[in-house]
């Protein structure tokens, strides 16, 4: 495996290259699957009246969202999380601290993703708080779109982690 590496992308949003090693993903993997098959709510799906069983989130995207401290083995999780938020802070000082509170798992069933967006919901939490994202199997372009820019891509691999907080969220 590539030693992670770290990238201040701009003050608040920081990628970390190879941040979880192939056990880590494998792991956090299973974690997911099993979360999502043991979802007495369907996990990333939903059965339909008519008995056709579809994503819960759109038509190639299935959502889990709940609080960190209903998922089994939330302290690894969050220490996870709390050890990424160090490595970023450790590069960039605009970096908030926080306490992983609440875990999002997204299930993208094709490579539409989802592009630039703000997360101002009363759910998303505060607005400086950071979030950790993780990314796990296929590469994708994540889209997102600093104040005053144009909308940017960047290509995340498995294993990558990207976080923003403070001044970019």
């Amino acid at each position: 495996m590539e030693q992670p590496s770290i990238h201040v992308l701009t003050p608040g949003l920081v990628l970390i290259r190879n941040a979880l090693s192939s056990e880590q993903q494998s792991w956090l993997s299973n974690l997911a699957i099993q979360l999502a098959s043991s979802d007495p709510t369907g996990g990333f799906w939903v059965d339909l009246p008519d008995g056709q069983r579809v994503l819960n989130s759109g038509k190639h995207r299935g959502r889990i969202y709940d609080a960190l401290s209903k998922f089994p083995q939330s302290e690894i999780v969050k220490q996870l999380c709390l050890n990424l938020l160090s490595k970023a802070q450790q590069k960039d000082q605009k970096m908030p601290s926080s306490d992983p509170t609440h875990l999002l798992l997204l299930y993208y069933a094709n490579d539409d993703g989802m592009y630039w967006h703000r997360d101002s919901d009363k759910n998303d939490g505060s607005n400086d708080h950071p979030v950790i994202s993780i990314s796990l199997g296929n590469s994708c372009d994540f889209g997102y779109k600093l104040i005053g820019r144009q909308p940017q891509e960047i290509r995340l691999n498995s294993g990558d982690c990207l976080l923003f907080g403070g001044p970019q969220r």
